[in-house]
């Protein structure tokens, strides 16, 4: 008999891979959504990231190194207004306030779809099809906003 059939872990106990976890995340998100028709599914090539509740972003994959020319350490320590162009900073600004009052009604917010304009640490910027996903408690309250960001033109 196998070491593993008697409940021993097959892939080690190590800590799980972030990108991985958030990835799952997404992809989970993305599978029991109502709007399942109108949700991206996650690819290779896409930032990955999640954002607490308070707008600070608490995990950024490692593709934002790509895109943007930012490790996800650096990207993740930005503000909105150096992660954004205005104008799309406003949309994301928009979209969070209408999350929080949908909530407050005590109703089941929508994910956001849209593109939007993100900063490189190179000066130019890089336009993004952005999904965000919120994720929230049985007594509604938002723990985290999950989002895809896929890269337009690149």
């Amino acid at each position: 008999m196998s070491e593993y059939a008697q409940g021993e872990p097959l892939y080690g106990t190590g800590e799980p891979d972030p990108d991985v976890v958030a990835r799952m995340q997404a992809e989970h998100l993305v599978h029991v959504s109502a709007d399942r028709d109108d949700l991206m599914e996650p690819r290779d090539g896409d930032v990955i990231w999640a954002m607490s509740p308070d707008g600070r972003i608490t995990h950024v994959s490692r593709e934002v190194e790509r895109w943007r020319g930012f490790t996800p350490a650096e990207a993740a320590a930005q503000t909105l207004d150096e992660i954004l162009v205005p104008e799309s900073q406003a949309v994301s600004l928009a979209y969070f306030q209408s999350l929080i009052e949908v909530l407050q009604r005590g109703e089941t917010p929508k994910a956001f779809r849209g593109p939007m304009e993100y900063t490189r640490k190179d000066g130019g910027t890089q336009w993004f099809d952005v999904q965000a996903l919120p994720h929230v408690s049985d007594a509604g309250e938002l723990i985290v906003l999950y989002g895809v960001s896929r890269p337009i033109d690149g």
